[in-house]
């Protein structure tokens, strides 16, 4: 069989997608039914606000509106309901290693290699560090996170400690150390050769933190303080933050435009607060975590990553 276009990986990855999360779109017309929000807007005669629709559901009448405004947000997007804007301004009527295979990850591991002084640096990476046979409660969750890594076209895995250590020594990172957090993923921390036993008096020059589609389990408050602790981790005017994370985009037509929504929607299952982000979010949430600059990279893939530099 012939290799297929990088056009078509992408259309493939789009569909699996979909088929995994198809339920979202009845999931939030069956609330909008509940709600009685059609019925609502019938009985004003005209376009209603996100308060009246939340004071006037009778079988619902203490509404979220913020959760209410993400699933009008989704719903518009799918044209069941349309949305105006006032001119006045007022009241409104994603460098993730687990997705590619070890041929790539080391690829990925070496070109990070090369960018760090000789001898001394260090590769901080946020990924799930699968222990089939242990105890934790979230070990069902990466074996679970691994075979949903089937839906990616890239050979992308869920691996072991062991794994772990194999690529990381075939990427020029010889030690390393995971530290385990209250979260699906972990932090290994990867150093390269030192000599002569100095890694505690190590100093370097750059230091890069990555967070993996974290910031999204969790509400603003709570992502403002995990990103002012990283940015306390950081020397003073240096240092860089990777996030991997969704970015909405509501009113465009990008081909995972419709799966972001839906993702947002999914977060509803948490108890944290998550949710998806628009770009303006992402940009506020990063002033207040003191990140006042920050790059946005699209990728051929659902979420995008954002670079967020000190000032």
């Amino acid at each position: 069989m012939g290799s297929l276009d990088e056009e078509t990986l992408l259309r493939g990855q789009v569909e699996v997608w979909q088929l995994m999360f198809g339920f979202a779109e009845s999931m939030s017309l069956k609330c909008a039914i509940e709600l009685g929000i059609a019925d609502i807007i019938n009985s004003l005669g005209g376009p209603v606000t996100l308060n009246q629709i939340a004071s006037g559901s009778l079988q619902f009448p203490l509404v979220d509106i913020p959760y209410l405004a993400r699933i009008m947000r989704f719903l518009v997007r799918k044209r069941v309901f349309t949305q105006h804007n006032p001119s006045d301004g007022g009241e409104t009527l994603y460098w993730v290693l687990h997705d590619w295979g070890d041929e790539y990850c080391v690829k990925i591991l070496k070109n990070s290699r090369k960018a760090m002084p000789e001898k001394t640096g260090k590769l901080i990476l946020v990924e799930i560090v699968l222990q089939p046979e242990g105890n934790d409660q979230f070990r069902d969750m990466g074996m679970v996170s691994d075979l949903v890594m089937f839906a990616h076209s890239t050979g992308g895995k869920e691996s072991t400690e062991l794994e772990w250590k194999k690529l990381l020594e075939e990427g020029g990172f010889p030690r390393y150390k995971i530290i385990n957090i209250p979260a699906l993923p972990s932090i290994i921390e990867t150093y390269l050769q030192i000599t002569n036993g100095i890694a505690s008096s190590m100093k370097l020059s750059l230091i890069i933190f990555g967070l993996s589609l974290v910031l999204h389990d969790w509400g603003d408050e709570c992502c403002v303080k995990i990103l002012k602790n990283c940015r306390k981790a950081m020397p003073e005017k240096t240092g860089k933050l990777i996030l991997v994370e969704i970015v909405l985009q509501p009113e465009g037509n990008g081909q995972f435009g419709d799966m972001g929504m839906v993702s947002d929607l999914v977060m509803f299952a948490h108890g944290t607060g998550g949710k998806e982000r628009t770009e303006l979010e992402w940009k506020k949430l990063l002033e207040e975590g003191g990140f006042p600059r920050y790059k946005i990279i699209n990728i051929p893939a659902l979420p995008s990553i954002i670079e967020a530099c000190l000032q």
